[in-house]
């Protein structure tokens, strides 16, 4: 699933100074060419904000980050 685009989350963590080399697809290059790495996603502070469906909204844009979450921790056993 696109995360950035689709979903709307952005890509944030100090960017290393000199591009890291590699082959990899233009859609890769935010995620590699940072030395730490987070997912945000900023809402407006409207109705949802301050209802009860706030919750069940962030369940379903957390549930989209389980596949990202199992790939980080596959990759560092």
């Amino acid at each position: 699933e696109d995360l950035t685009g689709k979903h709307g989350f952005e890509i944030g963590g100090e960017v290393y100074k000199r591009p890291v080399k590699n082959d990899l697809d233009e859609y890769f290059q935010p995620w590699i060419q940072r030395k730490g790495i987070y997912l945000m996603k900023s809402l407006p502070a409207d109705e949802l904000f301050y209802s009860e469906k706030l919750v069940a909204y962030m369940e379903r844009e957390f549930a989209l980050l389980q596949p990202l979450y199992h790939f980080f921790v596959d990759i560092c056993e």
